[in-house]
């Protein structure tokens, strides 16, 4: 079979044509939507956080707009930075990171065994739950130590009486 002498160069100019006619997912993306895995999607899936976030129908919606992927710890996140649940065995902190421990000051809120299932809810909430006056916890309802100021409850333990006031030890 004989081809023509500018069939290769014919080939290659209809491929290039092609390939300038499917635009990138995220150029494809209409207003209020986000390019995630070659489609476009309206909201981002867990897992992911919608850039740029602050977005209005006002403003020129961005050729750029996409999902990105939530840290790996973080199982629902608002940024790369905010984590709004965590994966299992992490616990989200006040500042919105994830932690395999809570920090001297919190107690893992619930505590769990390696065999129950991981809410979204669980974090590290601060000791002064339990009382205001409680500096380490085992939870809201068990304080380990006080402010030096303070001594444990013996029959409530989830208070601290202050030093020199009701019974002492």
């Amino acid at each position: 079979m004989h081809r023509h002498p500018n069939a290769a160069v014919l080939a290659v100019l209809l491929a290039a044509l092609a390939l300038s006619a499917v635009p990138s997912a995220a150029a494809a993306c209409g207003q209020g939507t986000w390019a995630f895995e070659g489609s476009c999607v309206r909201p981002c899936p867990v897992g992911t956080y919608p850039t740029p976030t602050a977005l209005t129908t006002t403003t020129p919606w961005p050729a750029n707009a996409e999902c990105k992927p939530c840290p790996a710890e973080c199982a629902t996140c608002t940024s790369a930075t905010r984590c709004t649940s965590c994966k299992r065995p992490y616990y989200r902190t006040d500042s919105f990171t994830c932690v395999a421990t809570c920090v001297s000051g919190t107690w893992a809120s619930p505590r769990f065994t390696t065999t129950d299932p991981w809410p979204f809810s669980a974090s590290c909430k601060p000791c002064t739950m339990a009382d205001p006056y409680c500096e380490t916890c085992l939870s809201k309802w068990e304080c380990t130590r006080c402010d030096p100021s303070y001594r444990l409850d013996r029959v409530n333990k989830a208070a601290c009486i202050k030093n020199g006031v009701g019974p002492q030890p």
